[in-house]
């Protein structure tokens, strides 16, 4: 599995995924239509959140997107397709978010020091 930066021409590609991982939990088509603002990541959300997509065998599997509000990183999306559920394709976030919430920490740090 690979790691990649989501471009915004890959959007249509993780609205696909997104509503296939929702509609794996069995909810209603009903339910689905009213989460589908929710749920469609577009090519303009993408320019400004961190989007990455989960690649297998050259297929996206899966993606997560990650926002920023002040010194916190909040995970906005994170979805697996179900044909890739139970692969550990989910696992791959917490190493990246982590690394990333430890980046921005230093970063803050060395702003707010002398040093900077």
């Amino acid at each position: 599995m690979e790691i990649v930066r989501a471009r915004p021409e890959d959007a249509a590609t993780l609205r696909i995924i997104a509503f296939a991982a929702k509609r794996h939990w069995g909810y209603s088509e009903r339910w689905i239509e009213s989460w589908r603002d929710a749920l469609t990541v577009q090519p303009d959300f993408m320019a400004t959140h961190e989007t990455y997509s989960a690649v297998v065998e050259n297929r996206t599997v899966g993606f997560y997107v990650l926002g920023c509000t002040g010194d916190r990183l909040n995970l906005q999306h994170l979805w697996v397709l179900p044909s890739a559920m139970g692969q550990g394709v989910g696992r791959w976030r917490d190493s990246l978010v982590n690394c990333r919430f430890w980046f921005m920490r230093l970063t803050k740090w060395l702003n707010e020091s002398r040093w900077a």
